[in-house]
């Protein structure tokens, strides 16, 4: 046998169009947060074509989600040295990661030199423009080594404002600094935002997280969906493992898990969320299947699954506008989580 036949027996011949199936397969497991599927679709793809722009963002996505910032701020950064995508896109990824690590001081210096290079859309400036000013008052912050424990006035003023703003990132890292280990000016400013009905339920619902990790021992008010009630963090139960919480997610393994698998996971995040957003408060009415058929209904409707609701609430025995009901408030607590993504 010839050298060059060899060769030929040698060389991986890759499947047509493998490139699109992965870029497909990856964004699809990125839309059904299964991350680390998504991950390695990602990376599979990347050993084909390392600058394909989907692939690299994709996993960049991929390591935030699953916490990994470092690694993807990293890609973020070399994303933007070789020019792969489109720049102020992956700019703004790589300043929400590195608002999260708190690295304050590398978003002023990469903001400026772009700045300087009078290179920011008119779109976009104002947004990066926020961000620098925020970023530098952080780093002067960080700079005079202010206590987490004491805060200073000016720190104090300007974590309310990111607070009640309107940048998720800014907001974030806000509840973040404020509710770790909170004096007692902090947990007033929290204890406001908690009130007011007008704020964020899923953002009330991660201050509470927050200040349940700290078991902060103290009653305060919620306000959410025209509800309110007093609440002490340090004896919030999980809603998720409630017994309730709990015959729903048998209901909906009854009806879908043989069937389709896909499906049945992507029902139980849509009802973690649903039950996230609504924290500490219950679902309303207290009817297990009711909430097992808007579950298994919304989460066809979002993956472009065909079904009627005549359909759905005859599978669980319950009443088509009963349901229905329960449909309209999980749709309304997914447009809220659209605004925080």
């Amino acid at each position: 046998m010839s050298k060059d036949k060899n060769n030929e027996e040698g060389k991986i011949i890759p499947f047509p169009n493998l490139s699109d199936k992965l870029a497909e397969k990856g964004m699809e497991a990125l839309q059904q947060k299964q991350f680390e599927n998504s991950l390695q679709y990602f990376e599979q793809l990347l050993d084909l074509e390392p600058k394909h722009f989907q692939a690299n963002f994709g996993k960049a996505i991929s390591l935030v989600e699953l916490g990994l910032l470092e690694e993807a701020a990293y890609l973020c950064e070399q994303m933007l040295k070789e020019g792969i995508g489109e720049y102020f896109e992956v700019l703004q990824v790589y300043a929400s990661i590195l608002i999260q690590l708190e690295k304050y001081e590398t978003i002023v210096n990469t903001l400026e030199v772009v700045i300087q290079e009078e290179k920011l859309p008119p779109n976009a400036a104002e947004y990066f423009y926020q961000l620098l000013e925020f970023s530098r008052k952080m780093v002067e912050a960080n700079n005079k080594e202010i206590a987490v424990q004491s805060l200073a006035d000016s720190e104090l003023k300007e974590l309310n404002e990111a607070l009640h703003g309107d940048q998720i990132e800014r907001q974030l890292f806000a509840i973040n600094k404020l509710s770790r280990k909170p004096d007692k000016q902090s947990l007033n400013l929290l204890k406001n935002y908690l009130k007011d009905e007008e704020k964020d339920p899923i953002l009330k619902s991660i201050i509470l997280q927050k200040l349940a990790e700290q078991n902060i021992n103290e009653k305060m008010k919620i306000h959410k969906f025209s509800k309110e009630m007093t609440v002490n963090p340090s004896n919030i139960k999980n809603t998720y493992e409630a017994p309730f919480s709990q015959h729903v997610i048998k209901l909906l393994g009854e009806k879908i898990e043989n069937d389709n698998p896909s499906l049945y996971d992507i029902s139980l995040q849509i009802w973690s969320q649903y039950l996230f957003s609504l924290y500490p408060f219950k679902p309303n009415p207290l009817n297990e299947n009711l909430w097992a058929a808007a579950v298994h209904f919304v989460s066809c409707r979002l993956n472009g699954f065909a079904v009627e609701p005549a359909e759905v609430s005859k599978k669980y025995k319950v009443e088509n506008e009963q349901f229905m009901k329960c449909v309209d408030k999980i749709f309304e607590m997914e447009k809220q989580l659209k605004r925080n993504d």
